[in-house]
């Protein structure tokens, strides 16, 4: 998977918005999930661009690595069928909770 970085474009225009305390409360408290700013956060979602939060990313990150890791184990247990098993139905839920990680859905 490849990421492409967009040119950073130097705001120039600034926008004002009201919102009561608990909305604003509730969108620090997202920016701070996601690691960005409040900002950026309400740029992304007023443009309609995906917010993923750092915790979702490393708990992606680590689900796939453990799904490697339990590739490999079922690669060096072939010679036990019951095993095998196991660890393929194991890897299909990770490839489920990823699949349903990454598209924002929980």
């Amino acid at each position: 998977m490849t990421f492409t970085r967009r040119k950073q474009e130097r705001s120039i225009i600034r926008f004002g918005m009201r919102m009561s305390e608990e909305e604003s409360i509730r969108l620090r408290e997202d920016a701070e999930t996601a690691g960005l700013t409040m900002s950026e956060l309400a740029r992304r979602r007023i443009l309609g661009r995906p917010v993923i939060a750092d915790v979702d990313a490393t708990m992606l990150r680590e689900l796939r690595r453990q799904g490697g890791l339990l590739k490999l184990t079922s690669k060096l247990l072939a010679q036990h069928p019951d095993v095998v098993r196991e660890c393929v139905e194991a890897i299909r839920i990770l490839r489920s909770t990823i699949e349903r990680l990454a598209a924002g859905t929980q």
